[in-house]
């Protein structure tokens, strides 16, 4: 055994968030999505080490997994969060998904990385749940 200490940030992730990093990126790739967003008071957000990943909490036990993000204008809000739920399904699972529409952009806006800083403070323009088999 040895006594060197363990930092942080090699530690490796356990528990919900281990696959933040995976449900960020399948969001990500969607074409309508220009980035994920901390959603309303900047709860929407998964804490790793050394950093967290504003726009998407994986939930515990019962809870629903919750994403919020930026999307481009002219995608009606109801198909677009069906789709970017499934795409949440695709990593973790037939778990329950909440999609927060953050606020959109112009159709021809560049889409971002996902961005590891503070809560942004915005304010949830529209809001939909989605249990583990669909919409509700």
């Amino acid at each position: 055994m040895t006594d060197e200490p363990v930092h942080a940030s090699i530690r490796p992730v356990d528990g919900p968030d281990a696959h933040a990093a995976d449900v960020a990126a399948a969001v990500l790739g969607h074409p309508a999505v220009i980035r994920l967003d901390g959603g309303p008071f900047g709860s929407i957000a998964s804490y790793l080490p050394g950093h967290h990943l504003a726009g998407v909490r994986v939930g515990l036990a019962d809870e629903p997994t919750e994403v919020a993000v930026v999307v481009r204008l002219g995608h009606p809000f109801p198909g677009l969060a069906d789709e970017i739920a499934g795409r949440v399904r695709s990593v973790l699972g037939p778990v329950a998904v909440e999609v927060t529409f953050s606020d959109v952009g112009a159709a021809d806006a560049v889409s971002v990385p996902a961005r590891q800083e503070p809560w942004a403070g915005r304010r949830a323009l529209w809001h939909r749940g989605t249990g583990a088999d669909g919409p509700a």
